[in-house]
């Protein structure tokens, strides 16, 4: 029966899901501060997007 056959994961699979953790706690973190404007340009987004995630990573190094 090939439902209650195992399968494994293929190995990017599994080192994608093994490192996405962080940046999907980055991702978390950085949504409680929105920074986009529709008036704003895209590579002042862009810009604006770096500088948050500097300042949340100095953060959490130095916590």
């Amino acid at each position: 029966d090939r439902r209650n056959r195992s399968r494994t994961k293929p190995v990017p699979i599994y080192y994608y899901n093994k490192y996405m953790g962080g940046v999907d706690h980055q991702d978390q973190l950085n949504a409680y501060y929105p920074s986009h404007n529709k008036t704003v340009r895209w590579y002042k987004k862009l810009e604006i997007h770096f500088i948050q995630l500097m300042v949340l990573n100095f953060h959490l190094l130095h916590k």
